[in-house]
């Protein structure tokens, strides 16, 4: 997925295309377990399309960014609590 960066007809691509496809990233790599690279991709998602997700027509983009980023935030908060128990 990161690849797609480096391809020239993903940078020509529409803002909201490589909003959509950022988010899919995420999903996978919820699904994945790949919990530190989605916490350092949601601060790149929100700074890179920080204006974007403001629109009311990405509402639902806003919202599953959102949700991932709570989630997140819980799984990280145990880790670390488990690991002070030790």
């Amino acid at each position: 997925m990161i690849d797609l960066n480096m391809l020239e007809s993903f940078k020509k691509a529409d803002e909201v295309l490589k909003l959509k496809i950022a988010i899919a990233e995420l999903m996978i790599r919820y699904e994945l377990a790949d919990y530190d690279v989605i916490e350092y991709r949601i601060g790149q998602i929100q700074r890179s399309f920080r204006l974007l997700l403001q629109h009311s027509q990405q509402q639902a983009e806003h919202d599953m960014v959102y949700m991932l980023h709570n989630l997140i935030q819980n799984i990280t908060k145990h880790r670390r609590e488990n690991w002070s128990k030790r």
